[in-house]
Formats: structure tokens, sequence, C-alpha cells
């Protein structure tokens, strides 16, 4: 049986941030919330073993070339690019269409303080050809919103990872999967894999 371990993550700019009114102190606060992060995924992992790994975010399979790239600007590419140069493979973990899809209900939510519709997305997306997008990721989004009044990015993204992920694991394989504190991934994988959990305390500190 393969086995996963979830771990809940920091973005590098978290959610709770407002660009414009970040001034340098709360900037620095931040900065030391995720550095302390990543120092304790690092230590907590560091003598654990995994085959492959899946990030939010990530929507194609990475090179070492291209970690290594960001891992020079970001913390969390920087974990990926070491875990990687000890052999594992960083997966495809979401959908283009669905974290392009969710980017859109933000914004909508964001101007127009409401929920997206689902009649609202499919007026949208009847611009385009649907031969633009994955035949099979399309067909996903139109069972999704069948039946749905409102549209649910984020959930919609977690039902793909967990997907993904289920479909990539093979037997016996050991897979690192992190994503954002907000997702919920977890509810949405079968009993055939064995799940394990880490949250951070800085996280749990967060919370408190």
């Amino acid at each position: 049986m393969p086995a996963l371990l979830y771990v809940p993550i920091i973005h590098n700019k978290p959610s709770f941030i407002i660009p414009d009114k970040t001034d340098s102190e709360f900037g620095g606060i931040v900065a030391k919330i995720i550095a302390d992060f990543w120092d304790d995924i690092e230590q907590e992992l560091l003598h654990r073993r995994f085959d492959s790994l899946f990030m939010d975010g990530v929507m194609h399979d990475v090179r070492l070339s291209k970690a290594k790239e960001l891992a020079e600007k970001e913390r969390n590419w920087a974990f990926v690019c070491n875990q990687m140069k000890k052999g594992v493979r960083l997966k495809k973990t979401e959908s283009n269409l669905f974290f392009y899809l969710y980017v859109i209900e933000r914004s909508y939510m964001q101007k127009h303080k409401e929920k997206l519709t689902v009649e609202n997305l499919k007026s949208a997306l009847e611009v385009f050809d649907r031969n633009c997008f994955d035949q099979e990721e399309f067909a996903m989004l139109e069972k999704y919103c069948r039946g749905r009044r409102y549209f649910n990015g984020l959930d919609l993204r977690d039902r793909f990872v967990a997907k993904n992920v289920q479909a990539s694991l093979e037997s016996k394989e050991r897979g690192l999967l992190l994503m954002g504190g907000d997702h919920d991934v977890l509810k949405y994988i079968n009993g055939d894999i064995k799940i394990e959990k880490y949250i951070s305390p800085v996280i749990e500190q967060l919370l408190d």
C-alpha cells in the first residue's frame, strides 16, 4: 500500500498580507514566521525518505534545474530542491484549468462581494472553444458544476489533487503532499493510501 505524508504549509506570500498596508516591521514578522516554519519542516523531515512530492500550485512536472532557479528566491522551493537532490520526483499536482478558474473566482468575489454562480461561470466559458481545454478536466468541471448553484474553486482543486495523487502513487511508494492550510485534500482520498499528517507547531501557534 502506498503511503502519503500530508503537511499543511505557509505560502511565501500569505493571504493575510495586504500589500499596500504592509509596513517593514510587519513584513519582518511574516518573514520570520515563514523562516521558522520551513526550519521546522526541514528538521522534522530530515531523516524521512520519499519517492514522490506533490505541492500546491505545481501544474506540471518540474526538473531539478528549474527547482534550483526557484530555490534562490523562495524558501518552499529551497526545501523542494533539497528533496529532489535526494532523488524525490516532484510531480504535477494541480490542474491548470481549475487553478485559474479559482483565481477568476477569487477576483470575482473580491470585486462583486458575492459568490460566483455556476451560471455566470458557464457564461464566461462559452467564449472559448471547448477544445482549448484538457477534455478530461473539462468533463470533471461539468460534472462538478451539475446541480450546484455556486462555484467553489478551492474545493474543485482539492478534488483534482486527491484524484491525481491517488493515480500517481504506485504500490509501496512514499509520497509527500505540501498544500496551503486552507486546503482539505485528505477528505477526498480513499482508503487505498496510508495517510499520515504533520502540522508544524508554527502553524498551530498561528491558530491559537
